[in-house]
C-alpha cells in the first residue's frame, strides 16, 4: 500500500500535464523501479461508483478523461482546464 500511495502522489504531481502515452511509459518505468506488479491509478484514487456517476454525467469514458477527473478532484490547486474539442 505505501508504494502505491507513493506512485499515486507522483502521478498526480508529475504526470498531470502529460499526454496519455507519456503517462503510460513513465508509470511502467516507476512500477518496474519499485517492483510493484499490479497498480491502477483510477482504481486506487477513485471508486467504481464515482466513475459510473461521471459517465452518467457525460464525461467521456476513456482512460485519459477519467484520470484527469481524478487529478482535478485530488489536487489542492485549481487546475487550468482547456477542452481541446472546442
Amino acid at each position: 500500500m505505501p508504494s502505491k500511495a507513493l506512485i499515486s502522489s507522483a502521478y498526480l504531481v508529475y504526470l498531470g500535464g502529460q499526454n496519455e502515452t507519456f503517462r503510460e511509459e513513465t508509470l511502467k518505468r516507476w512500477l518496474t523501479t519499485i517492483k510493484v506488479e499490479s497498480y491502477s491509478f483510477k482504481n486506487f484514487l477513485s471508486s467504481e461508483a464515482q466513475m459510473l456517476t461521471w459517465k452518467k454525467e457525460k464525461l467521456p469514458a476513456d482512460s485519459l478523461s477519467m484520470e484527469n477527473a481524478i487529478m482535478i478532484l485530488n489536487s489542492l490547486k485549481t487546475p487550468l482546464i482547456i477542452d481541446p474539442a472546442t
